[in-house]
């Protein structure tokens, strides 16, 4: 049997990192269901709204408001292909009046996306740690945000407010953020499973360790060294340090990380009934191949699962010799998540 190591832990490093998944796989696990729980509503649930700009030359494009408190600020400087990988922290250039935002250690931006948590005040203000407030006011259909920063600043923006998924039973119970705590790592090379351990996110170099000894039982090329040991340390600590799974009404699927890292695409259900959501990179073109993937929601309990899935089935692929056998294989990755309160 031939069975490459590099090909599974780059794939794994594919969907920890970039969050691609090569192909949709039904779950095997008959334990997790797509029938959602009832979780209680979030707490700004009556907030959670995404508001766009109708300015498309200003500087804020949109402003998101999750229902557990999250913002996400989406400003001009985000690059056209900045989705596409988890990208570090970096402050909005010196040009931009919105350079000053404030205490960085409650404010993040990402190559111009700012995100942080926010509150209500009791005259119904946004209150933005880390970047100011904001006051919403609407008339006919059309909203006004009025915007003071932390450094006082004053913007002022005529907006409208963006389409919403649904408000289905599963679309309510998975908007809202998410703990990751544990990681789950099945594969099965042909009917035969050969690897499925789950693990708590602090033993996850443990996990990975035990996955490697397992897949080199199976591939008879791959010498272990340097760069194998490289490979698995990078995956270990991108899985150790992502913290956060965020979905919202609007569309936002994101992952926040520990270490000044931010993943970031747009979502849609490519299947409800089987728990099968459909994201991009590309926030104009949900249905771009290129530029996302698929991946399986469910519950265990009240804990969600996200599920990114390969699927190989390319028995002309040219790193197999014609001699070896070629046995198809199913791998996925789970994220193991509870609600953060």
């Amino acid at each position: 049997m031939n069975f490459k190591f590099r090909r599974y832990i780059s794939a794994m490093l594919c969907s920890a990192l970039l969050g691609f998944s090569f192909a949709s796989c039904d779950n095997d696990n008959d334990d997790p269901t797509t029938n959602a729980p009832e979780l209680g509503t979030p707490k700004y649930e009556a907030e959670s709204a995404k508001y766009l700009n109708s300015d498309q030359d200003a500087e804020i494009q949109s402003i998101e408001f999750t229902s557990a408190g999250n913002y996400i600020i989406n400003t001009a400087y985000a690059s056209s292909g900045w989705n596409s990988a988890p990208r570090k922290s970096s402050r909005i250039k010196s040009t931009s009046m919105l350079k000053g935002i404030g205490d960085m250690s409650r404010s993040d931006s990402f190559n111009g996306i700012i995100t942080g948590k926010y509150t209500i005040d009791a005259n119904g203000a946004y209150i933005l740690d880390g970047f100011g407030k904001i006051t919403i006011t609407t008339e006919g259909g059309s909203y006004k945000l009025n915007i003071t920063t932390t450094d006082g600043e004053t913007i002022d923006i005529n907006a409208t407010k963006g389409a919403e998924i649904g408000n289905s039973a599963m679309t309510q119970a998975i908007c809202r953020s998410w703990n990751i705590d544990s990681y789950r790592i099945f594969i099965q090379v042909g009917k035969k499973t050969i690897f499925n351990k789950t693990a708590p996110k602090n033993d996850v170099k443990k996990l990975l360790s035990d996955l490697a000894k397992t897949l080199m039982q199976y591939d008879d090329e791959t010498e272990w060294g340097p760069e194998e040991e490289a490979e698995l340390n990078m995956l270990a600590d991108v899985l150790k340090s992502a913290n956060q799974i965020v979905f919202s009404k609007s569309g936002t699927y994101m992952v926040t990380y520990t270490n000044d890292l931010l993943a970031i695409s747009t979502w849609t259900w490519a299947n409800e009934s089987k728990g099968l959501i459909r994201y991009s990179w590309d926030y104009t073109d949900i249905d771009n191949d290129g530029m996302g993937g698929f991946a399986t929601v469910s519950f265990d309990g009240n804990k969600l699962n996200v599920t990114e899935s390969m699927l190989d089935e390319d028995e002309d692929d040219d790193d197999e010799d014609e001699d070896d056998d070629y046995y198809s294989a199913k791998f996925e990755l789970t994220y193991i998540t509870s609600e953060a309160k």
